[in-house]
Formats: structure tokens, C-alpha cells, sequence
């Protein structure tokens, strides 16, 4: 028997096969645009690079041309998760690109830090590493407040570290703050891919497409920088032990 729900803005019944069609095409959409993010930086961090940009821009304002640029990375990810739940999911998207592409020309340095061998090797084991997080958390039936509490305010004290050694130039800081943010981030992606999957759930129980659709591009954002995050810390890890000479 086919279980039915009354939608009290629909004014109407839906089924809890079509409840379920919502909630799994939200979290393909989730992953769809995780992965159309992460294609999309790589791609202009590729170009960025070709072109010469991001250096250009360290050449001709040095230390503050970047923190002009992270300034408006930053901007736009408050900016990204304030209109993703106001603005139609189409709109969003496009925001959401333009963010992945801003990130792009932020890690274009990457491609003359690294050697290819150890970019490829870095974002495959962040890919595994993120994938098997992101299974826990979305597998998982303990409730995970308590660690998602401890690693935002764990991010917290990462990021005004991080922000403090870009004036200091401290290595050993550098390494404490790159070796703390590992479990930090690990821990995110577990705690986020868990909320992402109960709001989507709960857009699926109401009947409603829409919160669905904004629930995978808000959820994209967060799990989108742990993953570039993540990349970024192994890529440096993997330097250390050998990546590079």
C-alpha cells in the first residue's frame, strides 16, 4: 500500500515514493555540484596559471593582492550560503560557480609549488579520504552536535593562527596549523555530510523540490571547501615526506 501525506501548501497528497525521489535526487545534486566545483577550480586554476594571473597580481600588489583576493573568497561564501536559501536554486548555482572559480585563481600557485606527480597524487587521496568521510557521516546514526561544535571552533582558532602566521612567516606555526586542520576538516565533512542528509530529508518529507534543490547547493558549499581543504593540506603533507624535491 502506497503511503500518502498531506502537503498543506500544495493542498494536496503526495506519496512517499515521490517523498524518496526528492530526497535522492537532492543528494545527487549535492554530489553533482561537489564535483562540478572542484572541476571547475582545477580548470581555472589550470588557466590562472597559464596566464600568469594570480602572480601578476603578487608582482604588481604583493602580499596585499592576495589577501585582496581572500578577501573576496571569503566575502563570497558568507555571501553564497545568505542568498542560497532566498534566491531560485538556478541562480544559486551560478553563484556557486563563480565561487569555485574564484577559488581556482586562489590555488593557481599550486602549479608552480608542486610537481604534476604529486598534485595528482594528493587530489586522488583526497578524493578517497573524502569519499569514506563523507559515507560515515551520511551512514552514521549517532548524533554528531558535539563534534561538529568542537571542529567549528577548532576552524576558528585555525584560521586566525593562519591569518596571524601570513604576517609573522612562522614555519613551524605553519605546520602546527596544517597538521591540526586535518582532523578538523575530517571531522567537518562527517558532521556536514549528516546535516546536509537530514535537511534534505526533512525537504523530502514535506513534499517540497525546492527546499530540496537549495538544501544540495547550501550543503555543496561547506562540503565543497572541506574537500578543497583537505587537498591543499595533503598536497603540503605530501611535499614534506618526499612529494617534492
Amino acid at each position: 500500500m502506497t503511503n500518502l501525506y498531506w502537503d498543506d501548501a500544495r493542498g494536496g497528497y503526495y506519496s512517499q515514493e515521490a517523498a524518496d525521489s526528492i530526497f535522492t535526487g537532492a543528494m545527487a545534486r549535492l554530489y553533482g555540484w561537489i564535483a562540478l566545483g572542484v572541476v571547475t577550480t582545477g580548470a581555472v586554476a589550470w588557466l590562472s596559471y597559464q596566464a600568469g594571473i594570480l602572480e601578476s597580481i603578487l608582482n604588481s600588489f604583493g602580499l596585499i593582492g592576495y589577501l585582496v583576493v581572500l578577501g573576496v573568497w571569503l566575502a563570497a561564501i558568507f555571501g553564497l550560503s545568505f542568498a542560497a536559501s532566498r534566491v531560485p536554486p538556478a541562480v544559486a548555482g551560478g553563484l556557486y560557480l563563480v565561487f569555485t572559480a574564484i577559488s581556482g585563481l586562489m590555488i593557481s600557485y599550486i602549479f608552480w609549488t608542486y610537481t604534476g606527480d604529486t598534485i595528482i597524487l594528493a587530489f586522488v587521496l583526497t578524493t578517497g579520504v573524502f569519499a569514506a568521510m563523507s559515507a560515515i557521516g551520511y551512514t552514521t546514526k549517532r548524533d554528531l552536535t558535539g563534534l561538529g561544535t568542537m571542529c567549528f571552533i577548532g576552524l576558528i582558532g585555525v584560521v586566525i593562527a593562519g591569518l596571524v602566521n601570513i604576517f609573522i612567516g612562522s614555519g613551524l606555526l605553519s605546520w602546527i596549523v596544517t597538521l591540526v586542520a586535518l582532523p578538523i576538516f575530517l571531522g567537518l565533512t562527517v558532521y556536514q555530510t549528516k546535516q546536509v542528509k537530514e535537511m534534505a530529508q526533512d525537504a523530502a518529507a514535506r513534499g517540497d523540490e525546492r527546499a530540496a534543490s537549495q538544501v544540495a547547493i547550501m550543503g555543496a558549499v561547506g562540503l565543497y571547501v572541506n574537500f578543497l581543504n583537505l587537498f591543499l593540506i595533503l598536497l603540503r603533507i605530501l611535499d614534506l615526506f618526499g612529494g617534492d624535491d
